[in-house]
């Protein structure tokens, strides 16, 4: 959303969108499916998890505690006068864990076309 991307610093890995279709939900393929990424990301040195949530995902919120995951602090960023502001707590700081806006050369954009 609004070009707003992600940087977490290893060991820790950012996890996007974790969903299950309605019809399959409470089958808890969701919570399988992170064990299983969480071994295959252990191989490679990874060994956090992070994922952002909305406060009002309750149902992504209750996931989480099933699962053992923790809340260490709060991200986020407010649009307003036409740029983000990003804002951490200092737990997530201190993991390396930020928010940036994508930078876009529109020349190289431009050239390519």
């Amino acid at each position: 959303i609004d070009d707003i991307w992600v940087r977490a610093a290893a060991p820790y890995s950012y996890s996007y969108k974790s969903l299950a279709r309605p019809e399959y939900r409470g089958q808890r393929i969701v919570p399988a499916l992170l064990l299983y990424s969480d071994h295959e990301l252990r191989k490679m040195g990874y060994t956090h998890r992070v994922g952002i949530i909305a406060l009002s995902n309750y149902a992504s919120l209750a996931m989480g505690s099933s699962t053992g995951s923790q809340v260490i602090g709060r991200v986020g960023y407010v649009h307003c006068f036409g740029r983000p502001f990003f804002f951490r707590s200092r737990a997530v700081a201190d993991i390396g864990l930020e928010l940036y806006k994508e930078q876009r050369d529109w020349r190289m954009r431009e050239q390519r076309s």
